[in-house]
């Protein structure tokens, strides 16, 4: 199993007690960045889980994508309204090659729980990436969330 992830995991804290930003201001940069924060989290929670069965987990950050992403937000739509962008961004197929790189390589145990930065093992993490009651609390509550508690 892949998720997406991002850099912008750096910039997120997950909080158990308020998942949904209920009692704190959820500005965009910081709500983004939680989410992939998040995506590694739950990465390590299949990791941990599943491993016996042969399931295998990753998150991969593909890099700045060229595409329509984020362009009504007001954060991500600076930078597609700034001329540098196009200095900095990949293309659509460029950015899912790591995807196609570390699908191919199927149930490897190797990889496993590891967050990647596009073709890189263990990109730069936020420190709670690595948390284990973190990754178990965000499955719990994100169990009883869907029902399943």
């Amino acid at each position: 199993m892949l998720n997406t992830s991002s850099v912008g995991n750096r910039f997120g804290h997950v909080d158990l007690d308020d998942l949904d930003y209920r009692r704190r201001r959820a500005l965009e940069p910081r709500a983004y960045g939680t989410s992939k924060l998040m995506n590694i989290l739950f990465t390590r929670g299949i990791a941990q889980r599943w491993a016996d069965d042969g399931i295998v987990s990753a998150a991969v950050h593909p890099g700045p994508v060229a595409t329509s992403f984020g362009r009504d937000s007001w954060f991500v739509g600076l930078l597609y309204r700034t001329p540098l962008r196009h200095l900095a961004a990949i293309t659509p197929e460029q950015g899912a090659a790591p995807l196609i790189e570390l699908a191919n390589r199927g149930a490897d145990p190797e990889i496993n729980g590891v967050y990647f930065a596009r073709h890189r093992a263990n990109g730069r993490e936020n420190r709670q990436a690595h948390d284990p009651k973190l990754i178990d609390g965000l499955w719990t509550a994100s169990a009883q969330l869907v029902g399943l508690g």
